[in-house]
Formats: structure tokens, sequence, C-alpha cells
């Protein structure tokens, strides 16, 4: 089987790929794919940096088809990560696709 890329930056593409069998396979068996779900797990980094690109990551997710977005935080940054996380990709991902 072919494992999640641990890059972020392979992700996207992986995405793309795996997404677009997914959906030839589902058209070759008949099975109507609305209401399939799509998840993209995106890296939120320990840096406000980090947070950045992984923002950009989940938006050009969903772009490509992501329905559900998981945000991974680093467990050592504690309740200031999950704040800084809220503030810097959770609020702006909610304001960037409405």
């Amino acid at each position: 089987p072919t494992l999640l890329p641990s890059r972020p930056t392979e992700r996207l593409p992986y995405l793309v790929e795996h997404r677009a069998k997914l959906l030839e396979r589902m058209a070759e068996i008949g099975r109507d794919p609305t209401g399939f779900a799509f998840g993209m797990q995106v890296p939120t980094g320990a840096t406000a940096d980090e947070r950045r690109t992984g923002l950009q990551l989940a938006i050009d997710s969903v772009d490509a088809g992501a329905t559900h977005i998981v945000l991974s935080m680093p467990a050592h940054l504690g309740p200031e990560g999950i704040e800084a996380v809220a503030r810097e990709m959770a609020v702006p991902l909610r304001e960037a696709l409405g």
C-alpha cells in the first residue's frame, strides 16, 4: 500500500493522484461519488512560518477536492499551540473557505 507522504510538499500531489484514481474506479463500478468524503491531514508545524505553509496546503487541498481537513499539531506545544493553530490556521481557513 502507498502511504501518505511525510513531507507536506508531497501531500497535495498525493491527494490529487489518489482522489482521481478513486473517482475513476467508482465510475467504473457505477458508484455515485456524491457524498463521498476526501480527507487531508495537514501538519500545523511548530512555528508561525510552518503554520502559514500549512494554511496554504489546507486551502489548496480543499481546492483539489478534499472535503475534510485534519490539522495535526505537535503535542509538545500544549495549550499555547492549540491557541496558535486556532488563531493562525483554523480561523483563517474558515474565513478563506466561507
